[in-house]
């Protein structure tokens, strides 16, 4: 049976002075049909309803209500990227189940995109934006990319007017939650100056740069003297405002004393991994609670997606850790971004982790000025390689679990311990509630051997392809042939569909294989790489590998030094496609080296996922 879906898109665009300015459009209506895929999608990860999703925009908390708002690039139309593109968005309690709500933000017409950018509390009002019965945590300010043409002077050859491209980042602001925005019409005044375009980047020339996007915008505690003569200091709450001259390889820095007017004051440049543009910057500010050393106390973490190009081909997402350049303790004027632990930091060794987003919440002033304990990201999970072209419909793309991150020491080897993010997957589902070490299907192989008789582990009773597993294992004895292990994690109604997981001791290596599947786009797009490898330090010959598969993704952290928290330093995101309705529900142990190792595994199945279960 096919479904019909029937909608309306407002659009509110509208000069700064007055409410009854407002202009609101109605789009035609847009069809929508269900495809025998949708029985593929999801239960833990978000994915739009139907239509296209890419990057997610605008996180942020809102601690009066207590819900989690996620913004998204959205094109409503079809289930390939195209303009318009919107900010599609939706709302969780525990940012594991999630419910879309109408289209926050639009274009003005029907050529142009509202693209990535960033959602800020402005709880002072500095803007002014905001009426005093708008709760202080609730005085929301979104920053975007305006993605349009313009006419120009000049003809082409059939002589129409020739088309100037633009880049602009713009504001809008909300007074109902977040669930709609009012944009400040082009040159709307606000104390004396225009509000949009709010940052427009030019060549020395007076040209408009043509990739200038993605704007992310925080809060910081700023220091000044107050005397020439003493030490004395006044702390004021500013804003800081990252975005991405994306071909140029430079993230600039942009500082407010409102929230509305930015001045741009400093530069991060060619850093890191180039591959062929940098997009989606973010920014935070955390502490440092494990100083080693003459390390400070914190430390700004910068985070830039590339593509395409990555290191694994496409896209991608990596960070640096630095500081600002200070005098006499202070940051200075112009922003200076001195890399001080002078290494790339990749976080995620997968294929489709791209375009991380941190959630705002704002914080107290305690923690703008000495760093937050921790940040919660969320990330698109896919690749501009082969997003577009994916087995899904009514609907492509999905966002990854949201991870919260910390600063931590790694052993990257025996000797080095390096300054880097710690991760863990946040789960607040009651699904996750239980220690998964206590559940049922906890199985112990020891040592693995082709004559175990345990070497499978059934989830089929009920299975719908969500579940999690926690894989610990030791490296045993001696032998001439090197350790190497492979699990099968094989589909119910089809069992020859199957991802492989092993781990190989020459490196060692673990890898993920996800090609042994029926499903054509798999098998003939060359993009969609089937082998893809992740490197961990072993605990004493001891490795653990914590999992969470979701229908068509799977995302895997290794090493995890706490089961109950899974913290892990080395992670790798995966999307996967089997046919329609055949979900993971064995998975069986296959042993290269016979008794090198000893195995305990334990998993459980996730039953009650749903979408509207947690927000009205």
């Amino acid at each position: 049976m096919k479904l019909l879906f029937l909608f309306l898109i407002p659009l509110i665009l509208t000069a700064y002075e007055g409410e009854n300015a407002n202009v609101v459009r109605e789009y035609p209506a847009l069809r929508f049909t269900y495809g025998n895929q949708s029985i593929n999608r999801p239960l833990f990860h978000f994915t739009p309803t139907y239509g296209w999703m890419n990057d997610p925009n605008g996180c942020f908390y809102d601690k009066k209500d207590e819900i989690w708002h996620l913004y998204f690039q959205y094109n409503p139309q079809g289930t390939t990227w195209g303009t318009p593109l919107y900010w599609g968005h939706a709302i969780s309690k525990d940012l594991n189940t999630w419910k879309q709500q109408n289209i926050a933000i639009g274009p003005p017409n029907d050529r142009d995109g509202v693209f990535s950018g960033s959602i800020y509390i402005d709880s002072d009002n500095l803007s002014g934006f905001f009426d005093d019965d708008v709760d202080k945590e609730q005085r929301i300010i979104a920053m975007w990319t305006y993605n349009y043409d313009t006419d120009s002077e000049e003809l082409d050859d059939d002589g129409k007017p020739k088309k100037i491209h633009h880049q602009n980042q713009w504001l809008s602001f909300s007074k109902d939650k977040g669930y709609t925005f009012t944009t400040p019409t082009e040159g709307a005044e606000y104390l004396g100056k225009s509000v949009n375009p709010v940052a427009i980047a030019r060549y020395s020339d007076g040209t408009e740069q043509l990739d200038f996007r993605d704007p992310q915008v925080i809060k910081y505690l700023s220091t000044a003297k107050t005397s020439e003569t003493d030490d004395s200091t006044t702390e004021d709450r500013k804003f800081i405002m990252t975005v991405a001259e994306s071909q140029q390889y430079v993230i600039y820095f942009y500082q407010s004393d409102n929230g509305v007017h930015f001045e741009r004051k400093g530069s991060y440049a060619f850093g890191g991994f180039l591959g062929h543009q940098y997009e989606c910057p973010n920014m935070c500010h955390l502490k440092n609670n494990e100083k080693i050393g003459d390390e400070a106390d914190s430390y700004w973490v910068l985070f830039v997606s590339i593509n395409p190009g990555a290191f694994l081909g496409g896209s991608s997402t990596w960070y640096v850790i630095g500081q600002f350049k200070r005098e006499n303790g202070i940051i200075t004027d112009n922003f200076v971004f001195e890399q001080t632990h002078k290494y790339l930091n990749i976080f995620d060794y997968g294929k489709d982790f791209y375009a991380m987003q941190l959630f705002f919440i704002n914080q107290d002033e305690n923690s703008l000025k000495a760093g937050y304990d921790t940040v919660t990201g969320i990330t698109w999970a896919s690749n501009w390689q082969y997003s577009g072209i994916v087995p899904t419909d009514p609907w492509r793309s999905s966002m990854t679990i949201p991870r919260e991150f910390s600063l931590s020491h790694f052993n990257l080897n025996t000797q080095v311990k390096f300054l880097t993010l710690k991760q863990r997957p946040v789960l607040n589902h009651e699904n996750f509630n239980s220690p998964l070490i206590h559940e049922l299907n906890s199985t112990k192989i020891y040592p693995l051997t082709s004559d175990n008789k345990n070497r499978t582990i059934d989830f089929s009773d009920g299975a719908n392809g969500a579940f999690e597993f926690f894989l610990d294992f030791a490296v045993t004895g001696k032998s001439d042939v090197t350790p190497e292990f492979y699990m099968l994690l094989r589909g119910g109604s089809i069992p020859e569909e199957y991802l492989k997981i092993g781990y190989h001791d020459n490196g060692p290596i673990f890898y993920l294989d996800r090609g042994h599947t029926n499903v054509q786009f798999v098998k003939n797009f060359g993009a969609f790489t089937h082998h893809i490898s992740m490197f961990s330090e072993h605990l004493n010959w001891r490795y653990n590998i914590y999992g969470l598969v979701d229908r068509n993704i799977i995302e895997l952290f290794l090493n995890v030094n706490d089961i109950e928290k899974k913290t892990s330093y080395v992670a790798s995101t995966n999307t996967f496609f089997f046919t329609g309705g055949n979900f993971v529900s064995t998975v069986e142990f296959i042993p290269i080296s016979e008794g090198r190792f000893n195995i305990d595994f334990y998993g459980r199945q996730l039953t009650t996922f749903n979408y509207t279960e947690t927000v009205e």
